[in-house]
């Protein structure tokens, strides 16, 4: 593969991972703001994904799906994402929600859902 293949491989794979979390950006935004977290839309590749349970920002991610980076906040670190590749808006708001529920409080829920059904 040379170098002109090789670039226009990687700009379709940004162009897919964008076109995959655009697809999902609002169902992403509406099930942040109901965990207390905000997704914004910054600019065309650029998003934000703040926790902010009592109002204020305890954790800030920058997220840039095109090229599948995330970036913490260096004053608003919040805790180590572990996501498969490719993954969409959806996959970093609903990982980040897993996150910032205590272990306890997750092994109920879990024990629950299990329970009923």
């Amino acid at each position: 593969m040379d170098w002109s293949e090789w670039n226009a491989e990687k700009k379709r794979r940004k162009d897919e991972n964008y076109k995959e979390s655009m697809k999902v950006f609002q169902q992403a935004q509406e099930l942040a703001h109901k965990n207390g977290f905000e997704l914004h839309k910054h600019s065309p590749w650029h998003f934000a994904l703040s926790y902010k349970p009592k109002g204020f920002t305890v954790w800030l991610y920058n997220l840039y799906p095109s090229n599948q980076r995330i970036y913490n906040d260096p004053n608003f670190r919040g805790p180590f994402l572990q996501l498969q590749k490719p993954w969409t808006l959806l996959d970093v708001v609903s990982t980040a929600i897993f996150a910032a529920v205590p272990a306890p409080e997750r092994i109920v829920n879990e024990l629950e859902k299990i329970m009923k059904g």
